[in-house]
């Protein structure tokens, strides 16, 4: 009995029976199916290599952007310091031009000027003689009347400028 059942559970399909009206339906929507699912997966896939293509793409264009700028920084950064020590040069000759030391050695050696023999120094305040002005025309002689009025009624230099 044992060898019966063995052969009849191995049994293959005959090749001479037609199983057509089963395997027509069948295959036929096999094949929509299988057509259908490559065509998806060739979809997809070609999505997703679109996809990792622009993302390293991105990455590259930031890659190339960055060093682009680190070029440009440490250009920038080069001028900077050339243009501070260029100043820095420029403020140790200011102060050495405007030292008087130097500027006495010039105004003596090259402008040949000298100390004054003695020094004057007038010193005029404001309040003395707006205090002459007012001295009462009573009190003042006769000849400093005439030259008073002479004086006011003459035309001063500034007038004739304008």
């Amino acid at each position: 009995m044992g060898r019966w059942v063995n052969k009849l559970l191995q049994t293959k399909p005959k090749s001479d029976y037609n199983y057509g009206y089963i395997n027509n339906k069948n295959s036929s929507n096999n094949k929509k199916t299988k057509n259908s699912i490559d065509f998806k997966t060739i979809i997809s896939f070609i999505l997703i290599v679109t996809i990792i293509a622009l993302i390293l793409i991105s990455y590259i264009c930031q890659s190339v952007n960055i060093t682009r700028l680190n070029y440009t920084l440490t250009k920038l950064s080069k001028e900077y310091d050339k243009i501070q020590e260029e100043n820095h040069k420029l403020n140790i000759e200011l102060a050495r031009n405007k030292s008087l030391a130097r500027i006495e050695k010039l105004a003596r050696n090259d402008l040949h000027m000298s100390e004054p023999d003695r020094v004057e120094v007038v010193v005029l305040n404001k309040e003395e003689e707006i205090k002459k002005d007012t001295v009462p025309e009573q009190k003042k002689t006769y000849f400093a009347q005439v030259l008073g009025k002479f004086f006011n009624k003459s035309v001063k230099a500034e007038e004739l400028d304008n």
